[in-house]
């Protein structure tokens, strides 16, 4: 175990970042955000992340080196009570990497994005449960008490605040809600139960957030359409209940806009594919859902959208299309039928529609 000073490890998570977060990624990330309303237009997300986990991540595990990294200083004996608790839920990433492999290929798959969420958020969910049990039995009340008082961990949680929401929720949601459904496996049958869940690994988001669907893979989807003409698509991959939510949380980035029970409606989820298509420094969006039977999404999505843009005005509708909202630099449409829910977003009305045929 190495042990780093917070400005060394920061460096060292800050580097691994723009090493890992290929340029080209990044720019397909940014202007899929930007087309959602997630993030404002031209947003370094480079920058973003490695300047906000340089100050969030206090430890690490390396699944190549075998390596852990804790925030220490290594001129001090032993380690604080956050440097333990850290070394715990590190440490349970080496053990589970040993028993099962951790599977590395499943967290970087672009292709199906809502299945690598999922799980992320089985191996943080398990990593963050083993920290929680150990702090209850290895620490002393008075040192459980004054983690809250870290001031590295308040200092982090400061910096999460301002940064756009949509971020924000997908860096701890394999965290706080893979605790939850690894507190609920666990409930099921103990560590056990936990571990047989890397042997069948949740494939969506929503078996995350609702521990119940689990094991329920996601309903197969017809894609969204293509634009044609001198469009290329960049990324095509699976869209999730977890999408959904952090999108209704803050629609526009304004949690005050959030649609109401935006859990509610992310759930009636089934199934989402996602194209990003781009022409020079033009985007298009295509996003086609599933829902359960006579589930809210057509409307949550609707709501959605006006309040995320709300500059844009609507335009007259054809058959089956539930909106049409034009903008200066985008238009999206938006089509129900039955449990299909299809939005196309492109700057001009032909692309959007083409997206959702």
């Amino acid at each position: 175990m190495d042990r780093l000073p917070g400005s060394l490890l920061a460096r060292r998570v800050a580097d691994r970042v723009r090493e890992e977060y290929a340029a080209g990624d990044a720019d397909d990330d940014g202007r899929l955000l930007a087309a959602l309303g997630a993030v404002a237009p031209d947003t370094d997300l480079v920058k973003l992340q490695s300047d906000l986990l340089a100050g969030q991540v206090a430890g690490f595990y390396d699944t190549e080196t075998e390596e852990l990294v804790v925030r220490a200083d290594p001129a001090q004996d032993g380690l604080d009570p956050t440097a333990q608790t850290v070394v715990a839920h590190e440490l349970q990433h080496a053990l589970a990497d040993q028993a099962f492999e951790l599977p590395v290929d499943t967290f970087e798959d672009l292709t199906d994005g809502d299945a690598a969420l999922a799980a992320l958020a089985l191996t943080e969910g398990d990593a963050t449960l083993a920290q929680q049990q150990f702090t209850v039995v290895g620490l002393s009340i008075d040192e459980q008490l004054g983690l809250s008082a870290d001031p590295d961990a308040r200092a982090a949680q400061r910096r999460l605040a301002d940064v756009p929401h949509y971020v924000a929720r997908s860096l701890d949601f394999p965290y706080l809600a893979g605790l939850r459904f690894a507190c609920a496996r666990y409930l099921e049958g103990g560590w056990k139960a936990v571990d047989a869940a890397y042997d069948r690994l949740p494939e969506t988001s929503a078996e995350i957030l609702d521990p119940q669907r689990y094991p329920t893979a996601a309903v197969d989807v017809r894609g969204p359409g293509d634009p044609g003409g001198d469009w290329q698509r960049r990324r095509a991959t699976t869209f999730g209940a977890a999408d959904l939510l952090w999108l209704f949380e803050a629609p526009g980035d304004d949690t005050s806009q959030a649609i109401d029970g935006p859990r509610e409606q992310a759930l009636a989820w089934t199934g989402g594919e996602l194209t990003l298509w781009t022409d020079e420094d033009a985007t298009a969006v295509g996003l086609a859902l599933t829902q359960t039977a006579d589930g809210p999404l057509c409307d949550a999505l609707v709501t959605w959208y006006e309040r995320a843009f709300p500059a844009a005005t609507d335009a007259p509708t054809r058959r089956d299309e539930r909106m049409i909202r034009e903008g200066d630099d985008q238009t999206a449409v938006i089509t129900c039928v039955d449990e299909d829910v299809r939005m196309g977003i492109g700057p001009d009305l032909d692309t959007a529609r083409a997206l959702v045929r």
